[in-house]
């Protein structure tokens, strides 16, 4: 039995994939009931739980949510390209499919497309009740989307809409949210409409060391 679990586990693990394209079949409330159960059992800072949720399902709100987020990565994206980094960092792409791909993230695609999700989780931290806010945040939603994806469901973490602090200000009007509370990040959800190849990791010898930087922990 305990065998069972620990391989079921990880076949969540392994095969959650961030997701950018959804159906529109809509997400049952007992599953959002659930997804959140499982948020707010995550780890923190001293039991502080500063975490606050949003729950949008609104189209209105999700198409809103969406423009500002792709205008906020087309504008990032496009200083990047304007001070060479953008170039760099693709540099290992062939000419041809990097145009398309800098084209994309000019003009908003990698943050846009959370305005087409039929939920969207708006995950926010009340910084006077907690140490650790942003950490508290990250392992809340950590749990969220892993089981997002036990259920079947496809998931996106995106700090396109609340990174800048002039989008923060928009995503706050937007979702009526105080002063005194900060909006982390955003989780769009929804039951995939793509398939992606998982994404290549770094060999693990490569990365984990024993007792000391560089001191290799796994040996030939």
């Amino acid at each position: 039995m305990e065998e069972a679990r620990v391989k079921y586990v990880m076949e969540v693990i392994r095969e959650r994939r961030s997701i950018r394209k959804y159906k529109k079949t809509p997400i049952p409330d007992e599953i959002i009931h659930r997804l959140l159960e499982a948020a707010v059992l995550a780890p923190n800072g001293e039991n502080f739980q500063p975490w606050r949720f949003i729950v949008i399902k609104d189209k209105n709100t999700i198409k809103s949510i969406g423009v500002i987020s792709a205008r906020a990565s087309g504008r990032r994206f496009l200083q990047e390209f304007l001070s060479g980094k953008l170039e760099k960092r693709l540099g290992g792409i062939p000419p041809e499919k990097k145009k398309l791909v800098i084209k994309k993230m000019i003009e908003g695609g990698v943050s846009g497309f959370v305005g087409t999700a039929p939920l969207i989780i708006a995950v926010c931290n009340v910084p006077a009740e907690g140490i650790d806010t942003p950490w508290d945040c990250a392992a809340a939603t950590e749990n969220l989307i892993l089981l997002a994806q036990s259920y079947g469901l496809g998931t996106c973490w995106v700090i396109g809409p609340t990174k800048d602090p002039r989008d923060q200000v928009k995503m706050k009007a937007l979702l009526n949210v105080p002063d005194d509370a900060h909006i982390q990040y955003v989780i769009s959800i929804g039951y995939p409409d793509e398939s992606p190849n998982p994404r290549p990791r770094k060999p693990m010898k490569d990365i984990v060391f024993s007792e000391r930087y560089n001191e290799p922990y796994y040996r030939e």
